[in-house]
């Protein structure tokens, strides 16, 4: 059965695209049928791995195993390709709300992946996004995870946010923290090497499977 990932948060800058990458990343290395949608307009994770920019609408590269289509108007799913053709589906969609339901709701993932560093506005917007899949319960075909990713913030911090919302959607969980590291990921994405790889260290690409397992 195929899987969709769709990284989201409401605050630029707190790690989407890094987010996206990665779980693309540790994706590929178990599922040979792999397709990264890249909703942002910037297309920053269509370069991660084509190593260009996009060149219009729909662009698609294969690189490998990772098929990579810059979906800037988020088109349906439907005109890029049949879901069938993939194992894993990982979604990067802008910040605006707006974008974010219209991705939930015509794409129906199985998992949102919500990244939360230590800047504050961040950390407030999480009870945005986490009203935002509490309010599509229901409506979506499968029951949506949120898993809400601390990069670099701790994760009590997290945990008294989502204390103090009023949203709360039942299939809630907080992964496992990863350290401080914006500058390594954001030299790292400039070189289109994965932090593992950049850093040589194995536990960072062991903390990205544990998330989107």
């Amino acid at each position: 059965m195929n899987r969709i990932y769709l990284c989201a948060q409401h605050k630029g800058g707190v790690g989407k695209t890094t987010l996206a990458v990665h779980a693309t990343g540790v994706l590929q290395a178990g599922y040979p049928r792999t397709l990264l949608i890249d909703c942002d307009s910037q297309g920053d994770a269509f370069t991660f791995f084509s190593r260009a920019k996009p060149r219009h609408p729909l662009d698609l590269r294969t690189i490998g195993s990772v098929v990579v289509v810059w979906n800037p108007n988020i088109d349906p799913l439907r005109r890029i390709t049949s879901v069938e053709e993939y194992d894993r589906i990982v979604i990067d969609v802008e910040s605006p709300t707006a974008d974010t339901v219209k991705v939930i709701t015509d794409y129906d993932p199985h998992v949102l992946l919500v990244p939360a560093d230590d800047q504050l506005i961040g950390i407030d917007h999480i009870s945005d996004i986490l009203g935002i899949a509490k309010n599509l319960e229901g409506r979506l075909a499968y029951p949506l995870e949120v898993r809400i990713v601390p990069l670099g913030i701790t994760a009590s911090v997290v945990n008294k946010t989502i204390q103090q919302s009023d949203h709360k959607p039942q299939n809630l969980v907080v992964t496992r923290r990863m350290r401080s590291m914006r500058k390594e990921m954001n030299k790292s994405l400039k070189k289109g090497k994965f932090i593992w790889d950049y850093l040589n260290e194995k536990r960072l690409f062991d903390f990205f499977l544990e998330v989107v397992q």
